[in-house]
């Protein structure tokens, strides 16, 4: 009896500690190149090899859609000129003289990973593709990025073509700011259209993440030869978003689930303030009104581990007040967090409107107004 007693207590312990969010170790990979981050931050929270410099595949096109989404609009029409050349593999088959809105081919890039529909985005964004390589390479510059190089739009290996896990959880990151883009990877099926057929194209998502992990909603797989399997997968819980990245992977599936329940599990989001939050007051001196609220310039969120939340300690700088005009958006101070010494976040905090300055006269009546006040006191 004592010893079933006890057995039974074993179980239930276990069964708590699982349903609790248990803390779980680090995951082991077998990925060349590894990397999770939180996509609020950009925190990285695994990383194994993930600087080095790797063919990337097919994950190259979130690029291509980045720059895309940034220069065009998905209503634009392309045109395929008549010296288009298919560069091969994946393909919907793109003739010359076919015209197909941006969007169209956006859904054929990344659902259907088709090459030809890369370099069509190319030439009808920026007039060529050569053209577009350079927005492309700009582009990952202007990020910060160091391990990245485009020699073409979809991927096929070049010996000058190449990424790190790093880099592509960045430019995942980025792109996934755009709602078109996260619709776009979170389709399973689109149709468009089909010149000189009775029938259209139909592209299906590659990605088999979407049905296979919970939250799951992004992001890009990719394979050639050299580059062996690639995934870039992302996954939303409890409103806190995870970028995973795997390189010459042969269960990228399997591995990008281990680093995603990694972080699910150890890790909580903590929004310490959202975007045009208002913070505080501060008094405005010689404007048309007394005070005026302070906005934080962007959302400060990051995912933590329950430790890390208990130890974050937050500081507003900001002056008693200011003097007017004060114009809409005016820097007037800047909040930071600190966790442990290693963290630190950091936000502008603006004016929430314009205030104009009291005209002399406007200035005189207030001062005359102050003093009866102040003696009938």
């Amino acid at each position: 009896m004592k010893r079933s007693l006890l057995f039974l207590l074993f179980v239930v312990i276990l069964l708590l500690n699982f349903f609790s969010g248990t803390a779980l170790a680090l995951p082991e990979i077998t990925a060349k190149s590894a990397i999770l981050i939180d996509g609020a931050s950009g925190r990285v929270l695994y990383e194994q090899n993930a600087h080095e410099r790797l063919p990337q595949a097919s994950t190259t096109k979130i690029t291509t859609a980045l720059v895309a989404l940034e220069n065009a609009k998905l209503t634009d029409r392309i045109y395929i000129p008549y010296d288009f050349i298919n560069p091969g593999e994946s393909s919907i088959y793109l003739e010359p003289g076919e015209v197909h809105t941006l969007e169209d081919l956006m859904y054929s890039l990344l659902l259907k990973s088709a090459n030809d529909a890369g370099d069509a985005i190319a030439i009808g964004v920026a007039g060529s593709v050569e053209k577009f390589l350079d927005l492309m390479n700009q582009k990952v510059r202007d990020l910060g990025l160091k391990n990245t190089h485009y020699a073409n739009t979809h991927g096929l290996h070049h010996e000058d073509h190449y990424s790190s896990a790093y880099d592509l959880a960045m430019i995942t990151r980025e792109v996934i700011q755009h709602n078109e883009f996260r619709k776009i990877i979170t389709t399973k099926r689109h149709t468009l259209p089909w010149a000189g057929n009775e029938y259209q194209r139909v592209v299906y998502n590659g990605n088999k993440l979407l049905n296979n992990y919970e939250g799951a909603d992004g992001v890009k797989t990719g394979y050639t030869r050299q580059a062996g399997s690639c995934l870039v997968g992302s996954a939303t819980r409890n409103g806190m978003q995870l970028i995973a990245v795997v390189l010459n992977c042969n269960n990228m599936y399997d591995e990008v689930a281990k680093l995603l329940d990694y972080g699910f599990q150890n890790y909580q989001k903590k929004d310490f303030f959202y975007k045009h939050q208002v913070v505080q007051e501060i008094i405005v001196k010689g404007g048309k009104e007394e005070k005026i609220k302070v906005l934080a310039d962007k959302a400060l969120s990051i995912a933590l581990t329950e430790e890390e939340l208990a130890q974050a300690e937050q500081s507003l700088y900001l002056p008693e007040e200011v003097k007017a005009p004060v114009k809409k958006g005016q820097r007037m101070g800047a909040a930071v967090i600190k966790i442990n010494d290693k963290i630190t976040l950091t936000t502008e905090l603006i004016a929430s409107h314009d205030v104009e300055k009291r005209s002399f006269f406007s200035s005189l009546w207030y001062k005359i107004c102050g003093k009866i006040f102040s003696f009938s006191t």
